[in-house]
């Protein structure tokens, strides 16, 4: 969990908070609705809101130029 929550804030630079449950070993971690883009060299390429449906057409349209350079 803790490497999650590090990569969660300090690669993707996502706002998190953490919450422990009743159970100590129970730790949830409320994040970001944020679609994260990240290119095989670990570049972030592109934040995208996961509720809203142009943020998605977007994400979709940056994740197929991303592939077209990937697979040249």
């Amino acid at each position: 969990t803790a490497a999650v929550y590090d990569l969660m804030q300090n690669v993707f630079k996502l706002p998190l908070g953490q919450i422990q449950d009743e159970d100590p070993d129970d730790i949830i971690i409320p994040h970001s609705q944020k679609f994260v883009l990240v290119d095989p060299a670990g570049v972030i390429r592109g934040y995208y809101d996961s509720d809203d449906e142009t943020e998605l057409q977007r994400l979709r349209a940056d994740v197929a130029a991303l592939l077209k350079t990937i697979r040249r």
